[in-house]
C-alpha cells in the first residue's frame, strides 16, 4: 500500500491546502465556490456590511444555473430603467433560445414565473456578474487562448464589483512588496481596455498567503491590510476601497496559542495549515470543512494530482538547500571558467561568476520542467529561480516554440544557443 493509499484509508489528508496545487484544486472549483466565498468574506471582513455573494473564474463559462437564488435585498441600481432594460433583454434572449430548441428554460422555471423574478436578486445578480466577468475575460483573452489560465485572478462580486487575486508564496523573497505591486498593476491593466471609461475600473483586492515572516519587527500580528490613504489625515478620500493588499503570515499564525488559533475568524487558516486537526474530524464539524476534507481526500485518488503535489514538495525541499546546492555547482564551474579565461583576479571571482552561471542554468532547467508539468507562472515565480521577466520570456517562447524564437530567448537569457537548445530537447523531446 502506497503512502497516499494508506493516508486515504485512515482519512488523513497528505497534501495541505497551504500549498498552491491543493489550494487551487480545492477552492478554484465551481462546486466549491461556497468555500471560497466563505474564505474571502473572512479575509476581507465584508461579511456584515458588503458580503461577497458569488464568485466567477475567468477561464470558465458562466451559466445561470450556477447562481443560487438568495433572499437578499435588491441591488440599489436595479431601480433605474437601464438596469431593468438589460434584465428584460437577457430574459428575451433566453426565452427565444429555449423556444427554438423546444426545451424548457434552463433553470426549470416557467416563463411567467421567470418574468416575476426579473425584479429580484437572482436576475439582477446574473446580469451584473455576467456582464462584468465577460468584460474582464475579453481583456485576458491573450492568456486564455494559450490555455495557461492557472494564474488568472478570481472575480468576486459584491454590491460593487471587485477583482480578487490570491497568491500563495512559499519561499521568502526580498522583493515581496514590489512583487505584489507588479501583480496588482497587471490586474489593473487587464481590467480596462483602451477606450473604456475610468469609472468602469473595478476595485482590486490582492491576497498574499505567506509561509514566512515578512514583517519581522512585529511577531504579534500576522494579518495585514494595506490601502491608499493620506499620510496626515489617514483618510482614503477618493481612493476608498479602490485597492486593498492583504498579507497573511501563516508561519506566525501557526505559532499562536491553541485558543487563539481556534478563533472563528481564523478557522480557514487552521484548515490550510492543519486539515487533519481534530476540530475538522468530529461529528460537530461545520459542513463547509467536511466538504473541504472530502474534496481533498477525493483529489488524492488522482495520480496526476499526487504527482504534481509531490513535485511541488521536491521543489520546496530543493529550495531549502538551494544556497548550498548553488554554491557547490558554482565552485566547480567557477574554477573551470577561471582557468579557461585566465582570469587574473583569481579563483575568488571565478567562483562567484561560476555560482551565478551555474545557478542560472539550474534555474532555466527547472523553469522549463515546471512549465512542462503545467505549473502556473505564479507558482514558478514563487521559487525565485529566475527574474520574473525571464520567466515570462520562457513562457512566451513555449507558447510558440521554433528555432527563431529559441535564438531570441537565448539572447535574452544571455546563454549559448546550443546549451538552451539541448535543455529544451532533453525536457520536451523536441529538436528545433
Amino acid at each position: 500500500m502506497t503512502d497516499v493509499e494508506n493516508s486515504i484509508s485512515k482519512n488523513i489528508i497528505r497534501y495541505y491546502p497551504k500549498y498552491d496545487t491543493p489550494f487551487k484544486n480545492l477552492f478554484k472549483k465551481e462546486e466549491n465556490k461556497n468555500l471560497l466565498i466563505d474564505l474571502l468574506n473572512g479575509i476581507i471582513d465584508g461579511g456584515s456590511n458588503n458580503p461577497i455573494v458569488d464568485v466567477q473564474f475567468l477561464d470558465s463559462e458562466f451559466t445561470a444555473e450556477r447562481v443560487k437564488f438568495n433572499k437578499i435585498n435588491k441591488w440599489d441600481d436595479l431601480n433605474n430603467n437601464e438596469g431593468k432594460e438589460k434584465i428584460d433583454e437577457n430574459l428575451k434572449k433566453e426565452d427565444n433560445n429555449n423556444n427554438k430548441n423546444n426545451k424548457r428554460p434552463s433553470n426549470n422555471i416557467d416563463i411567467n414565473k421567470n418574468k416575476k423574478l426579473k425584479q429580484g436578486f437572482f436576475e439582477a445578480k446574473r446580469a451584473r456578474l455576467n456582464s462584468f466577468v465577460n468584460g474582464i475575460r475579453k481583456n485576458y483573452s491573450d492568456i486564455i487562448k494559450t490555455k495557461n489560465t492557472e494564474n488568472l485572478p478570481v472575480i468576486a462580486i459584491t454590491k460593487s464589483n471587485e477583482i480578487i487575486n490570491i497568491e500563495i508564496q512559499v519561499h521568502e523573497a526580498e522583493n515581496t512588496y514590489k512583487r505584489s505591486l507588479f501583480y496588482t498593476s497587471s490586474v489593473i491593466t487587464h481590467s480596462l481596455k483602451k477606450g473604456d471609461s475610468y469609472n468602469d475600473l473595478p476595485k482590486i483586492v490582492m491576497i498574499n498567503f505567506l509561509h514566512y515572516n515578512l514583517f519581522k519587527n512585529n511577531n504579534d500580528k500576522f494579518y495585514w491590510n494595506f490601502s491608499l490613504h493620506d499620510k496626515i489625515t489617514k483618510t482614503e478620500e477618493g481612493f476608498e476601497g479602490l485597492l486593498n493588499i492583504y498579507f497573511i503570515e501563516l508561519s506566525k499564525y501557526e505559532k499562536l496559542e491553541q485558543q487563539e488559533k481556534l478563533n472563528k475568524k481564523y478557522l480557514w487558516y487552521l484548515f490550510m495549515v492543519d486539515p487533519n486537526n481534530q476540530l475538522f474530524c468530529e461529528k460537530e464539524t461545520p459542513q463547509k470543512f467536511v466538504q473541504a476534507r472530502e474534496t481533498l481526500l477525493s483529489l488524492e485518488t488522482n495520480v496526476r494530482y499526487c504527482e504534481q503535489c509531490d513535485f511541488e514538495e521536491k521543489l520546496t525541499d530543493r529550495y531549502i538547500k538551494n544556497m548550498e546546492y548553488r554554491e557547490n555547482i558554482g565552485i566547480e564551474k567557477g574554477i573551470v571558467i577561471g582557468k579557461e579565461q585566465g582570469i587574473v583576479i583569481g579563483k575568488e571571482q571565478g567562483i562567484e561568476i561560476g555560482r551565478e552561471e551555474g545557478a542560472k542554468l539550474t534555474g532555466i532547467k527547472t523553469v522549463f520542467k515546471m512549465f512542462y508539468s503545467n505549473f502556473s507562472i505564479d507558482t514558478i515565480n514563487d521559487f525565485m529561480l529566475l527574474d520574473t521577466s525571464e520567466v515570462l520570456e520562457i513562457q512566451k517562447f513555449l507558447n510558440n516554440p521554433n528555432y527563431e524564437s529559441l535564438k531570441q530567448l537565448a539572447e535574452k537569457l544571455n546563454i549559448p544557443l546550443e546549451i538552451l537548445k539541448n535543455i529544451y530537447k532533453k525536457i520536451f523531446n523536441i529538436n528545433l
